[in-house]
Order: C-alpha cells, then structure tokens, then sequence
C-alpha cells in the first residue's frame, strides 16, 4: 500500500492561558514543572528542550515546529483539543500559531477533543489522590456549550490543510464516555453525533470521520460492537502505549519496553475485534510522568504520576517503525495512518521535538524508515 499518513499528537500546555494564570500564577505553564524536575533515581534523565522553552502559540515558533515535522516525515499534528463548559482552553496553539505560521500549508491538523475533567497535577502531591482531588474543570459539559464546540470544529475542517481520510475530515473524541454523559445518555449521544454529521455535511459536502479512543469508549451497558454502531464511529485508536500496556503494573522505576512493545504489536489489527471499527495504530516515543511530582516527596511506586519510566530510545524506536512499515504493507486494506504520542508531552515523557540528551534522533529514525513526502 502506499505510505501511510504520520500524525503526531500536539499537546499545547506550553503558551500562556488566563485559567492558568489565575490557578498556578501569572505567565505560568508547564515549563515550570519540567525546569523543576529533579534526577529521581540513579540513571534517571529527565526530558530537557534543546531549543529551550518555548511558545508553541508563537506563530514564528510553530513555523519552526512545522518545518522540523515536515522536514522528518511527520505529516501533520493531531491538537489535544480542550473545551468546557465556559469555552476554549489551550486553543492559542491553534488559532495564534498553527493556522497564522506561514508555512502551515507543509503538514496537516487536525483535532482529538481531549474531553476528560482537567485536574491540577501541576505538580501532583504524594497525600493527593490524583484521579479524585483537585478537579478544575469538569470533562462532562451542557449540549449547548458542546455544539458551540462542535461548530468551531466544523470551521477548522473547512480548512484545506485539514487532515482528511478517504475525503472525510478527521475528528476523534478522547473519552466516549464523558460524551454520554454530556448527551445524557446513548440515545442523546446518538443523537448528537448525528446533528454534528448533519452540521459538517452542510458545511462541506461530506460527512466527518469520527474517531474514538480505545480504551476510554465504555459506559453502558450495551455490546460494544452495537454501541458503536449505533453511533456510527469510524474508526478506533490508542492515545499512546498505555492503552495496551499497563505501565503502572510494570516494573518499577524502569519498565521493560520489551513487555510494552509486545503488546502494542499483539493489538495491531486490521479492525478492532471487540467494536468492529477500523483501528488506527500508534507508537510512543517514551514515558515519564516524574515532571508532574512534587520534588519533596520520596520517588516510590503509587499512582499516577507516579509511574514507572520508560526512556526514549532510538534504536528501539526505528525497530519499531520500521515494523510498522512491514505491518502496513502486509495489510493493504488497513486505514492508511498511524499515530505518533507524542511531538511535546514534555511532563509525560513522550518527545519528538529535540532533548538536550537526543537532540532530534528520535525523528531522524521517522525520516529514515518512511521518507519524506
């Protein structure tokens, strides 16, 4: 088959945001917790940017992220898109520096909308229980202030650059889940996603392509398989390696990427067994969430963040790409896209953007298994 489409998820903490300003103080962003982020074990090397800290909703910065992503075989950028019940978060990255670069028109977006319930880990305290504590905003939002949402999306896909499969415009949701209850149940989800369908087709012609993220599409009590009909998804993807690999079991300080490879490969498919939709494969560059853990507490095992660490690797990442490769081209009737985690979760380990330790090793292995278009 011919090359597949490389994506690679944008994750846009890095520029100024008013609710950040008034949570963490003036001007701050995650830069601080990667500044901060002490060695944690023997061997340990935590992700610093070889470029410095930046800001990505700079429209000059992000021309040089577009040029480095198309110069290394990265197609486009998939935004983690955040959106609650009072508007927009984040979306600088989008409408300051993504859409104003002047050399966007060298790689696609598109947009995953990361709809879970934004927590403060900035940083996350060892008495803090990470997944019930500090909830800032709620991932669950009102049908009104989802459409208002959904209506910004139906612009952006008006866009040319806007990543398309076979013609249709590409939109995934993080947490199925949280939808349903935004909706208020199935039926009103259903109901929704067909209003959206209705809304982009108006618009441009096509219906979208929508997407769900494997592992985060449950919540009722139906057969998978008939959830996803009903709501006529299109496709199925992990995030990043964490969906097939449960790295807080793994051992710990290090995990073994071994493990983790493995089962990753194992759930390559053509179409997911369990929901029947096409499925979109993904490789993680690394893990590390120690950014986002107080200093002052003792580095033992608890949950998230604290979190075994998996170092990025170069070698083991072409080995990986280049199965990719072999994978795609023994499956013709596969989506032709895979998914890369991550271009700069800096605070979760996964960088493809240059490290001081790397410098931009990791996308020269991209480059050299899949060319350049």
């Amino acid at each position: 088959m011919a090359r597949p489409l490389i994506l690679a998820y944008h994750f846009p903490q890095w520029h100024r945001d008013p609710r950040n300003d008034r949570w963490h103080g003036e001007g701050w962003t995650e830069w601080e917790l990667v500044r901060a982020n002490p060695v944690r074990f023997p061997g340990h090397r935590p992700l610093r940017p070889a470029w410095g800290e930046h800001d990505e909703a700079d429209q000059v910065w992000m021309a040089k992220e577009i040029d480095l992503a198309a110069d290394h075989g990265v197609d486009g950028f998939i935004f983690d898109t955040y959106w609650y019940e009072d508007g927009g978060f984040l979306d600088r990255v989008i409408t300051d520096g993504f859409l104003r670069a002047a050399n966007r028109g060298r790689v696609q977006f598109c947009c995953m909308w990361a709809n879970h319930t934004w927590r403060n880990w900035h940083p996350c305290q060892s008495t803090q229980h990470p997944w019930r504590d500090a909830a800032l905003l709620e991932g669950a939002i009102s049908i009104p202030a989802w459409r208002r949402f959904a209506e910004r999306v139906a612009g952006w896909m008006a866009d040319p650059g806007y990543v398309r499969l076979d013609g249709r415009p590409y939109f995934s949701i993080y947490q199925m889940k949280t939808f349903l209850q935004t909706c208020g149940g199935l039926d009103g989800a259903v109901a929704e996603l067909a209003w959206f369908r209705s809304l982009v087709c108006e618009r441009l012609g096509v219906a979208p392509h929508l997407g769900a993220v494997w592992g985060t599409i449950g919540g009722v009590d139906l057969p998978m398989g008939e959830m996803v009909q009903r709501l006529g998804l299109d496709s199925i993807t992990p995030y990043n390696c964490c969906d097939h690999f449960p790295i807080w079991d793994a051992p710990f300080p290090v995990a073994d990427w071994a493990s983790c490879d493995a089962g990753n490969r194992a759930a390559r498919c053509v179409r997911d067994a369990a929901s029947g939709l096409p499925y979109i494969p993904n490789l993680t560059t690394g893990w590390d969430s120690s950014a986002r853990c107080t200093t002052t507490d003792a580095w033992v095992r608890r949950t998230y963040p604290w979190y075994p660490v998996l170092p990025d690797d170069p070698d083991r990442f072409r080995v990986e790409l280049e199965g990719m490769r072999d994978w795609f081209a023994a499956h013709p009737d596969a989506l032709p896209m895979f998914t890369l985690n991550a271009w700069n979760e800096w605070t979760e380990g996964a960088v493809l953007l240059p490290t001081t330790d790397r410098g931009t090793a990791l996308l020269e292995q991209v480059r050299a298994v899949f060319g350049v278009r």
